[in-house]
């Protein structure tokens, strides 16, 4: 099992959900960035960026968070087999 404390492994927790929600807001702020784009607040950069921003927007909003709770499991699997 785990050499953790109950109170580190609740600290690993909320700073883990913590990564989590900052993933979420930070792709949230790239979508807005795209979408601001093309509505022309944001002028200079060509409209195929501000697509791509969206785009990559939404899927980091909805599949960051799943992309790195994947890494935390295979990073402890890694370690359980080490022993």
């Amino acid at each position: 099992m785990s050499d953790l404390t109950p109170q580190e492994k609740e600290q690993r927790a909320m700073r883990r959900v913590g990564l989590m929600n900052a993933a979420r807001f930070g792709s949230i702020i790239v979508a807005m960035i795209g979408i601001a784009m093309t509505q022309g607040a944001i002028e200079g950069y060509p409209n195929a960026l501000a697509y791509i921003l969206c785009f990559a927007g939404a899927m980091g909003f909805f599949f960051g968070p799943y992309a790195l709770v994947r890494k935390w499991k295979s990073a402890e699997r890694d370690q359980e087999n080490d022993r």
